[in-house]
C-alpha cells in the first residue's frame, strides 16, 4: 500500500492550526499536573479527550493533514494509558515509569494498527441460498490515500486467484485525493478481473463527488465512462441477471438524492426492469449498510442478500465502540448477520481509508459461496 513517510505529509497550510493545537494541549498538560485529587483528574482527561478528539477530526477531515491527526492520536492514547496506569498504581512507583509504560503501550498499539492497514487478507462466508454462485467482493480502496494502483493489482490477482463467478464493487472506489491519472489506472487495472458474469460497481458517497478538488468537470461521469470502456459495468440504481438464478441489484448510494429528497426505493428500480414478482434470488449492492430491518421488510424487493461497505468496520479501537453506540439498533458494522428472512454482509474494505491504521477488523477482499 501507498508507503509515504509522515514527515513528507506535512501541510503548511496547517502550520497556525498546529501551533493553536500545540499550545492548548500544552496548558491543557501544566493544568492537568497541578490538580492532586482523582475526581479533577479524571474531569481533565475527559476535556483533553475531547479536546483531541474535535482537533483530530479537523486536522483529518477539513484540513487534510495526517501527520498532525497521528501525533494527536497517539497522544490521547498515551494520556488515557498514563491516567490508567496512575490510577491502577495509586502512585506507589516511580513517577516516570507511568509516563514510560504508556508510551511503550500507545507505541505498540499504533504499530500494531498500522501492520493491519497494510497486510490485505481474504475473509470467507458461505450462504444457503439454493443455488450455486461464488461472489468476490472489494470495498472502499480510497485510491490515492495508502491504497495504490499497485495493491489494488494484487488485490486484482488475489480475486482472480480464487475463481469467482461474478465480482461486485461496493463503493469508495476513489475519493478526494484520487488524481484523474490514478483514477484511469485504477479502471484499467479493474478491467483486469476475470469471472463468469464480469464486475459489477455501485458508488459510494466519495465517488459521488470525485473531480470536486481536482477541478474536474463532471468527474462521476468520467469516473463512469472510465469504468464502462474497461467492461466494469456500473449499477446505478439498475437490475442485472445473473445465471438463471440470480438478480443483481445496485443502488445509487443516497449522497445521489440530495438535490431530489427521494432516493429511489427497490421496487422502483425492479419495476422498472421488469423484474417486480420474480423468482430468482435478489442481491443488492448498497455502499451505506443502514435500515436494515427496512430492507428485511420489503416484500415488493424480496431480498435475499445485501451485500455493503463503508464502516471500514469501526475502523479501530475505540472508534468502532463509538460507532455501535451511534449507529441503529438493527445495523452492523462489519461482518455477516441475518434479520428476517434477509442476509447481510458488511465488509470493512480493502483500505484503511484516510488514517494509515485499522484494528479489530482487517483490510480484507471478501469471498462469499453461495449453495
Amino acid at each position: 500500500m501507498k508507503e509515504t513517510p509522515f514527515f513528507l505529509l506535512y501541510n503548511r497550510r496547517m502550520y497556525y492550526l498546529i501551533i493553536f493545537s500545540e499550545i492548548i494541549l500544552i496548558l491543557a498538560i501544566l493544568y492537568f499536573r497541578t490538580l492532586k485529587d482523582s475526581k479533577s483528574r479524571l474531569k481533565a482527561v475527559i476535556i483533553m479527550g475531547i479536546i483531541i478528539s474535535l482537533l483530530t477530526v479537523v486536522c483529518l477531515f477539513v484540513c487534510n493533514d495526517i501527520t498532525a491527526a497521528a501525533i494527536l492520536m497517539f497522544f490521547g492514547t498515551f494520556l488515557a494509558l498514563f491516567e490508567l496506569i496512575r490510577k491502577l498504581t495509586r502512585d506507589r512507583i516511580n513517577r516516570f515509569i507511568p509516563h514510560i509504560v504508556a508510551a511503550l503501550l500507545a507505541l505498540i498499539f499504533f504499530s500494531y494498527s498500522f501492520y493491519v492497514s497494510r497486510h490485505l487478507v481474504i475473509t470467507r462466508y458461505e450462504i444457503e441460498l439454493g443455488s450455486d454462485l461464488r461472489i468476490a467482493q472489494i470495498s472502499d480502496t480510497h485510491i490515492g490515500n495508502f491504497f495504490s494502483t499497485d495493491d489494488l493489482k494484487r488485490s486484482v490477482d488475489m480475486i482472480n486467484g480464487s475463481s469467482p463467478d461474478v465480482v461486485v464493487i461496493t463503493g469508495d472506489l476513489v475519493d478526494e485525493n484520487t488524481t484523474p491519472e490514478e483514477m484511469k489506472e485504477t479502471c484499467r487495472v479493474l478491467g483486469e478481473l476475470r469471472s463468469t458474469y464480469g464486475t459489477f460497481y455501485v458508488p459510494g458517497n466519495h465517488d459521488a463527488y470525485w473531480g470536486l478538488d481536482k477541478g474536474v468537470k463532471d468527474g462521476y461521469q468520467a469516473l463512469v465512462s472510465n469504468l464502462e470502456s474497461n467492461n466494469v459495468k456500473v449499477l446505478g440504481d439498475r437490475a442485472y441477471e445473473i445465471g438463471d438464478d440470480y438478480l443483481l441489484l445496485g443502488r445509487l448510494d443516497q449522497s445521489f438524492s440530495k438535490k431530489t429528497k427521494k432516493r429511489t426505493t427497490m421496487k422502483e428500480i425492479m419495476e422498472k426492469g421488469g423484474y417486480l414478482g420474480t423468482d430468482r434470488k435478489v442481491i443488492v449492492l448498497d455502499h451505506r449498510p443502514v435500515k436494515l430491518k427496512r430492507v428485511s421488510e420489503d416484500k415488493d424487493a424480496g431480498v435475499d442478500l445485501m451485500l455493503s461497505g463503508d464502516t471500514h468496520g469501526g475502523q479501530m479501537f475505540p472508534i468502532n465502540v463509538v460507532c455501535k453506540i451511534t449507529s441503529g439498533k438493527d445495523d452492523i458494522l462489519y461482518g455477516k448477520t441475518k434479520i428476517g428472512d434477509t442476509y447481510f454482509i458488511v465488509s470493512s474494505g480493502a483500505s484503511s481509508g484516510v488514517i494509515p491504521f485499522k484494528n479489530m477488523v482487517p483490510c480484507e477482499v471478501v469471498i462469499i459461496d453461495l449453495k
